[in-house]
């Protein structure tokens, strides 16, 4: 045989052995890929069952929320009040439905009443009468002034008169434009509408302790909705930082009372 001969038949035996080392590989390396595919399938069945842990939560939440819903449309239908922390409405048109329907006395008896009693201003739009003394705060602020303590001082004696006996309150707190910003206020409202009804809170809590009944308090708040004056000035913004305080018939419940 020639050397040609040997020479072709040798490399067809080189070739033939690096072919087959293709589809080799040392034992160690495949149990190496075994045990990562093992892991791998292990992380794969716990998520599965963490997915099927939040479906099965998600519907134990709706089920509750569904309840919920169920028990406050029942709460309306037999005319009860919902104890809610937070109620806000977003217009002043809201406000004059919420005090229009607060009862059925006479306009003449809530003008005559205005009329000696020069702190209440009668409204005949919602057949009302709101007590006119400022009641303002600081800025960022739940905490009563001085100034506001003495005039629900003031407040608190006439309720507890023989004309103020027969009245509900209705306390409605409100803010300037400026977003919360105090970190320490932040922590506890999270924005204007809350601390709005943090304000008409405070007033409520100190004419409690005055010796008013909560029964007849009910609580709102406006946040920055309804301003009295244009928030261009550190002065106007103060205007806005207030509760006001309307008075109304006592026959029906008192919207926001706890």
């Amino acid at each position: 045989m020639s050397t040609r001969c040997h020479r072709w038949m040798a490399l067809c035996c080189l070739a033939g052995v690096a072919l087959s080392g293709c589809n080799w590989a040392p034992k160690s390396q495949l149990t190496s890929c075994q045990a990562h595919c093992r892991t791998l399938s292990e992380q794969n069945r716990a998520q599965l069952t963490e997915v099927a842990n939040l479906k099965s939560h998600n519907k134990e939440i709706t089920e509750q929320l569904a309840q919920l819903e169920d028990e406050m449309r029942g709460m309306y239908a037999n005319g009860s009040t919902p104890r809610t922390r937070f109620s806000s409405y977003s217009s002043n048109s809201k406000l004059r439905d919420v005090l229009s329907g607060a009862g059925k006395a006479s306009p003449v008896s809530l003008q005559e009443l205005a009329r000696k009693h020069p702190l209440l201003r009668y409204d005949s739009v919602t057949n009302s009468c709101q007590y006119s003394a400022e009641v303002l705060f600081d800025s960022g602020s739940v905490q009563l002034r001085p100034a506001a303590q003495s005039s629900l001082r003031e407040f608190a004696g006439f309720l507890a008169s023989p004309a103020g006996q027969g009245l509900n309150v209705l306390i409605v707190g409100h803010t300037d434009d400026r977003q919360v910003a105090k970190r320490e206020t932040r922590d506890q409202f999270a924005d204007n509408n809350h601390l709005s009804l943090g304000r008409a809170q405070s007033v409520q809590e100190y004419l409690e302790r005055l010796g008013v009944s909560g029964k007849r308090l009910g609580v709102t708040g406006y946040g920055a909705d309804q301003p009295l004056v244009d928030n261009r000035t550190s002065n106007d913004r103060q205007i806005n930082r207030r509760v006001d305080l309307f008075v109304t018939p006592n026959t029906p419940p008192v919207v926001g009372r706890r």
